[in-house]
């Protein structure tokens, strides 16, 4: 579920998810110990579980959480870690997941995206220059399961 989380915030603005997986993620997110986020996460995260128990409720065949909302997702199992029920070769992925996410926040050579054919080789033009490659750069992509 993380590669799918990150492959489709890797591509665009949001994920889109069955409700199968909304109820995984819900699932997960209320055995996770609540967790210190930052105050955008905090706020994303009951719309996030507003969405994902709709999509439950409803079987609705496709949900889309805003990117907003799944990287609440994420700083909660981040910052949850094993608590969370993270098994470590997750963690190995979740800790790639979030430093992507940081560089392509921080965009330090100040890539426009504007110069790129779609947002996925943006992203990927960020990731190429990073310093620190992670094992998620090494793979490549994309992650679609």
């Amino acid at each position: 579920m993380l590669l799918r989380l990150f492959d489709q915030l890797f591509a665009g603005d949001g994920v889109r998810v069955n409700a199968a997986e909304a109820e995984a993620l819900l699932d997960w997110l209320l055995m996770t110990p609540a967790a210190v986020l930052p105050q955008a996460e905090q706020e994303a995260l009951p719309d996030v579980f507003v969405a994902l128990q709709r999509a439950v409720e409803a079987q609705e065949p496709v949900t889309l959480l805003p990117s907003y909302g799944v990287l609440a997702v994420i700083g909660t199992f981040h910052c949850a870690g094993p608590a969370a029920g993270v098994t470590e070769r997750e963690a190995v992925v979740l800790e790639a997941v979030v430093q992507h996410v940081a560089e392509w926040k921080a965009n330090s050579q100040r890539l426009d995206p504007n110069h790129y054919r779609d947002r996925r080789a943006w992203r990927r033009a960020i990731l190429d220059q990073t310093g620190q490659p992670t094992v998620l750069s090494q793979r490549g992509g994309p992650f679609l399961v």
